[in-house]
């Protein structure tokens, strides 16, 4: 895109040019970097947690105090020109259609997911931004709003402020339509709530290692995390935007209520066109609830860890080859209840009950890309559920992608649902069906992405 540029270049990282979505696709760059990972237990990092904010303000306020950026020679109508943004849309329609329990879960015709219209542009050659405003048929929403500031911090550092996605895992920073599913795993559903959100301030930092690889670190220090879902089926089907997230009054936020997202990557580049990332990712978001009544303030933890591997091998000239991925997680979160202890109407005897799940999870991927048009894949998940470890679901799918131009895109998509958990009004159902789903993707100007980390 002329006047915008990728912060992050390196040996064996390459920023992905100005495209349009299928030629290529984010997925087909040479996978860079992915979290190394936060072992085991991710509690351990919650007793911490006031400490780890401390660290992350210390590292943000230095960035944000930094130099002025330069002055522009543009003048008149050239810097007019070279503010303008970019723009794009995308059209993301999904039909789906099962037997009577899976059209209950969603399965059950014609849905346009979204419209997504996005600017990118640049102010001036230190700062970059991004917009991306999501039309559906009941709202209009502002998904991302963010400034990067680059070629402004010292060394190999970006600073990014305002709403974005946040770094976990690798498709967290991926929209619905750029995804190689229909859907998004159902494990990322389940323990994410979709794509995890928030408001506030990233900072990123890379290195190489050598000719061949390198390594990104991120940590970001956010307002509350919200899990953002468009999808048609799976455990957050019908859960847009962060619905769970009820509109109820809350304590005065506190220091310590701010969340924190890390991530590490690392990525190495072999000679024969082939890329192996290894990544891991930590998210701690506490929730600070009334528990009786106004005088009576619990925190609730929720603790997510990730460890994900991605294997690429691609041949540029022909598109040709294959794409492995998989994802593995771990969940620990709080629960609170109210409890009116068998007397409804006594306020006397009741008691507000905390519990803790923890939970694990995987997702797995294959693709073979046949061509530039053609791709067959394969794809699963398996997790135990969020507020009960002794509940499990699984699912398992195949789908061929036809990128019928560079504007236009169509799957068809099988999937086996085992145990799918839902809930609507406070009830939660389980159900078992096969699903068929045709996608068609729509994106129309420059739509841009960065480095696939």
């Amino acid at each position: 895109m002329p006047g915008r540029s990728v912060s992050h270049t390196s040996p064996c990282m390459t920023p992905i040019p100005d495209r349009t979505p299928f030629a290529p696709r984010p997925s087909d760059r040479p996978i860079r970097l992915e979290r190394i990972s936060w072992k085991a237990d991710p509690m351990p990092l919650n007793r911490f947690g006031y400490g780890l904010r401390l660290v992350l303000a210390a590292l943000l306020l230095p960035a944000l105090l930094g130099p002025l950026p330069a002055q522009s020679d543009l003048a008149g109508s050239e810097r007019r020109s070279a503010l303008a943004p970019d723009i794009s849309v995308a059209g993301d329609l999904v039909f789906s259609w099962s037997d009577e329990e899976g059209r209950a879960a969603g399965a059950d015709g014609f849905d346009l997911r979204a419209v997504e219209v996005g600017l990118y542009g640049s102010l001036d050659s230190r700062f970059d931004y991004t917009s991306v405003i999501h039309f559906s048929s009941e709202e209009v929403e502002l998904e991302e709003a963010y400034i990067d500031a680059r070629d402004w911090l010292p060394g190999r550092m970006t600073l990014r402020g305002g709403r974005f996605n946040l770094d976990f895992g690798k498709q967290n920073r991926i929209h619905d339509h750029d995804l190689l599913t229909i859907e998004r795993p159902s494990v990322l559903q389940e323990y994410l709530g979709g794509s995890l959100r928030g408001t506030g301030l990233e900072l990123q930092w890379w290195s190489p290692l050598s000719d061949d690889s390198v390594i990104r670190i991120s940590a970001a220090l956010v307002e509350g995390v919200e899990g953002d879902s468009h999808a048609v089926l799976g455990p957050a089907a019908g859960h847009e935007h962060g619905e769970d997230e009820d509109e109820e009054e809350r304590p005065v936020r506190d220091f310590d209520d701010f969340s924190i997202n890390l991530r590490a990557v690392a990525s190495i580049d072999f000679a024969d066109e082939s890329t192996l990332q290894l990544g891991g990712s930590y998210l701690l978001a506490p929730e600070n609830v009334f528990g009786l009544d106004e005088d009576d303030e619990r925190e609730l933890d929720r603790g997510v860890a990730g460890l994900d591997l991605t294997y690429t091998r691609l041949d540029e000239s022909t598109r040709r080859g294959i794409f492995l991925q998989g994802e593995w997680l771990i969940g620990d979160r709080d629960f609170g209840e109210l409890d009116d202890n068998g007397t409804p109407g006594d306020d006397l005897d009741d008691s507000f009950l905390v519990t803790n799940a923890r939970s694990q999870g995987y997702h797995a991927l294959a693709e073979w890309r046949a061509s530039r048009d053609w791709a067959f894949g394969v794809s699963g998940s398996s997790y135990e559920h969020a507020e009960d470890s002794d509940e499990d679901s699984w699912d398992l799918g195949a789908h061929v992608t036809w990128n019928a131009s560079e504007s236009h895109q169509l799957r068809l998509g099988i999937r086996k649902y085992a145990d799918l958990a839902q809930e609507e009004e406070g009830v939660e159902t389980t159900s078992d069906f096969v699903a068929v789903q045709l996608q068609w993707t729509m994106v129309f100007g420059r739509h841009v992405h960065g480095v696939d980390w």
